[in-house]
């Protein structure tokens, strides 16, 4: 699952979302919607990468709604540091 895993991360760079990624269909639809925004994302493509990476506040934000949602669904027991 390490690879869904990143590309999560690299979708938060462009959508709010918090997925199930449980089973390995679940793991391509990640990729697929991250390939909605970034058409030529493959793994590991320094070009694609960086463009990614030009949205790294979004996904900051976005990876801070993640969290929070985590807590107040009970998924994760934890006093969160202030998002600010």
């Amino acid at each position: 699952m390490t690879t869904a895993c990143l590309e999560y991360w690299m979708l938060l760079h462009y959508e709010r979302t918090a997925p199930a990624i449980a089973s390995l269909a679940d793991k391509e639809c990640i990729k697929d919607r991250l390939k909605r925004h970034v058409p030529l994302y493959e793994k590991g493509v320094y070009d694609v990468t960086c463009e990614i990476a030009e949205n790294y506040e979004t996904a900051i934000e976005n990876g801070k709604w993640t969290l929070i949602s985590l807590v107040d669904d009970g998924l994760i027991e934890q006093e969160l540091p202030p998002l600010n």
